[in-house]
């Protein structure tokens, strides 16, 4: 049970950890990003579409710097150590430049102290009556925004495991600890997660932050919910690709 090659290690305890924490930092990603988006609105006041694009703009720098590390040093799991490093120094230096640069005055408290647990059901409370009073329109955004969230974390999730597996017929059982023992398959493997998170994504993280910049004067001249229907038609190509195994064709639907 030591873990070395060869000998067979029960991992139930660690898978279960894994998912655990995995979960956990997706919460916290996006309990973080909820106060960031409304310090960014606030800041943009009557710009709000300038604003929102800016933050997306800085989103999608973030994911420039994965997509170029994967570029240079292959998959994150071939050096997790220096991988996590590095996010922990982008996001300590964003987050405090953040905080010195922002300068809020606290209103003054108003409201009856509560307990956590009652701050916590009145939180969930306010959520809940937001939902069942938003207009029909907003519910239908609701929906589709929902589902196109969906989707692209699906696609964000898999890529990887799609271009090496079905693209380069690869294999990824020991795919990231076999070091100079990998196998033909295994290298496939590893070269199609390279590929899907490096080149590609750096693709796609340029076109995406040319978007967020031309996307004020889009809203302006089209309309919010034509540039909204129009920007779901490239996502739709994730359909196609997942159907189709040839490399030419799969690597422009995933940029």
């Amino acid at each position: 049970m030591s873990g070395k090659p060869g000998e067979f290690t029960d991992r139930t305890w660690t898978a279960l950890l894994t998912v655990l924490f995995y979960f956990w930092t997706g919460f916290m990603i996006h309990l973080s990003r909820a106060p960031a988006m409304l310090l960014i609105s606030d800041f943009a006041g009557q710009h709000q579409t300038v604003g929102a694009a800016l933050g997306q703009g800085w989103s999608v720098l973030g994911a420039v710097l994965v997509a170029v590390y994967t570029e240079c040093f292959g998959a994150a799991y071939n050096s997790l150590g220096w991988f996590m490093g590095m996010l922990s120094i982008v996001m300590a230096v964003s987050i405090g430049a953040a905080c010195y640069v922002a300068k809020e005055s606290p209103l003054e408290k108003s409201m009856e102290k509560q307990s956590c647990c009652q701050n916590v059901t009145s939180a969930f409370g306010s959520i809940l009556s937001a939902v069942r009073t938003l207009p029909k329109v907003l519910v239908v955004y609701c929906i589709v925004l929902f589902f196109i969230q969906y989707a692209y974390a699906a696609y964000n999730g898999n890529k990887g495991m799609f271009f090496g597996i079905e693209v380069f017929d690869g294999d990824a059982i020991n795919a990231a600890t076999c070091d100079e023992e990998c196998s033909e398959e295994q290298r496939d493997y590893n070269r199609g997660v390279r590929l899907a998170g490096g080149v590609a994504d750096i693709l796609f993280c340029v076109v995406g932050y040319v978007y967020s910049w031309v996307l004020p004067p889009l809203v302006r001249r089209c309309g919010v919910q034509l540039v909204a229907t129009f920007a779901v038609i490239p996502q739709m190509l994730l359909m196609a690709m997942a159907f189709c195994d040839v490399l030419m064709l799969d690597y422009p639907a995933l940029t």
